[in-house]
């Protein structure tokens, strides 16, 4: 099979290509560019995906302007397969973000599939420049709204920049698909000082409309017996949304605004008082105690409601016993078991056993802490009973609450000593030590 794979590769190399791809100066591209291209549109999948597979790891380094040129024109292809127009413009992209190419993506950008549009207004926003914000506004502002989220603008949030040109235009998608997106970096440019909250209230209707449309999700969740509705996976889409929409809210100072986080204030999910708490203490209004010490209690939010107070500077909100090493430690563990990717929730109960201070490699003492935890049925994992987990490790004097080594495997308590359980988790939970004989 292989053998016959490869007898037709000269043949397509030979083959006439469309037009489109045909390069002006035929020296322009180099061969095995034009080759590889030229093969994704052959009827055997083998040998597209071969072809896909050469390309690549040929651009792995990045093209140059001339041959990134080339990569954006031939995306406007017809291709057997519909992805092969978005990853060419990718491959284009690649280790090419001078502002040089924001002609030849302005050029063809309307004759890309939706697909190909996406990942070339992406390329734009890799490139530091205003040609190139500039250019994506222009070329995003006639494209039709849609359900569906395809913006990606990740870049943008790890470096917010050109807040002119990006802002107030992305309002104008926020009754789309891509409202999460938008919302999500506006978020990151007003806490980088990017964004003033005057531009950022323009927003704010698009952004009230969609709290709207998420409370009666939440209001029929708040409204069931016991707290285990909040891990249920129904509810994890419009509590992430009201969690980004409360966050933003607390940047926009206003009787709109203060009316939601006081309507907010009254939930019962903890996460959401996480953000509804600390939006209203940062917009200025009243929160009273007892609804952060309701809060704090719950150990899967204990962290992040400490490190939000402490960003307003305001940790004295949170009530002391919750602010030791040993209470962070705890919600540490409950935050790391709460992830998708672990135990899916907090446990039913988690207990501290002990805590133990060892020295890492440079000789200074940190301190780690050994829990028991278990959850009750319907969840797989309650027939293990009592687990074991580490938090840590935390440097002395200072709390912390975040330690590189949080960490279970999930192994029942009653299979190992507490002395095997510390030593084996420690040891699973932190990075290999380079010895540099690499």
């Amino acid at each position: 099979m292989k053998f016959g794979v490869w007898l037709l590769l000269p043949c397509l190399a030979a083959c006439p290509a469309k037009e489109t791809v045909v390069p002006a100066d035929a020296k322009a591209v180099p061969f095995p560019l034009y080759q590889y291209v030229a093969r994704l549109e052959h009827p055997a999948a083998p040998i597209r995906q071969a072809a896909g597979n050469d390309l690549d790891a040929y651009t792995s380094d990045g093209l140059s302007l001339e041959h990134a040129r080339w990569m954006l024109r031939a995306a406007r292809r017809s291709f057997l397969d519909p992805s092969v127009p978005q990853r060419m413009v990718a491959w284009g992209s690649r280790g090419f973000v001078g502002p040089e190419i924001v002609p030849a993506i302005a050029e063809v950008f309307v004759e890309l599939p939706p697909e190909g549009q996406a990942e070339a207004l992406t390329w734009l926003t890799k490139i530091k420049d205003p040609a190139a914000s500039t250019a994506f506004v222009k070329l995003l502002e006639p494209l039709p709204l849609s359900d569906e989220a395809w913006l990606d603008l990740t870049m943008l949030r790890e470096e917010p920049r050109d807040a002119q040109h990006y802002f107030p235009a992305l309002f104008r998608r926020l009754d789309s698909g891509d409202w999460f997106e938008i919302t999500h970096t506006t978020l990151a440019y007003l806490e980088a000082g990017a964004l003033t909250p005057d531009v950022a209230s323009r927003a704010f209707p698009g952004l009230l409309e969609r709290w709207r449309q998420i409370r009666p999700a939440l209001r029929t969740a708040d409204g069931r017996r016991g707290m285990e509705w909040r891990w249920d996976p129904d509810y994890s889409s419009p509590r992430a949304d009201a969690a980004l929409l409360l966050d933003v809210f607390g940047h926009l100072p206003g009787a709109a605004s203060e009316a939601v986080l006081k309507e907010a204030m009254k939930l019962r999910d903890p996460r959401l008082l996480v953000f509804a708490t600390t939006a209203a203490l940062q917009v200025g209004l009243q929160v009273p105690g007892e609804r952060i010490a309701q809060t704090a209690a719950f150990a899967e939010v204990r962290c992040l409601l400490y490190e939000r107070l402490a960003n307003l500077e305001q940790l004295e909100r949170m009530p002391e016993v919750h602010r030791t090493q040993a209470a962070l430690a705890e919600g540490d563990l409950a935050r790391w078991l709460s992830h998708p990717d672990e135990l899916g929730r907090a446990p039913d109960q988690l207990e501290l056993f002990r805590v133990e201070h060892h020295s890492n490699e440079e000789g200074q003492p940190q301190a780690w802490f050994l829990f028991r935890f278990r959850t009750e049925a319907p969840h797989p994992l309650a027939e293990r009973g009592w687990m074991a987990g580490v938090a840590g490790p935390y440097p002395p004097d200072v709390v912390a609450t975040t330690g590189s080594g949080t960490f279970t495997d999930f192994v029942s308590w009653r299979e190992l000593e507490p002395d095997e359980h510390s030593q084996d988790l420690r040891a699973r939970s932190q990075p290999p030590v380079d010895d540099g004989d690499d």
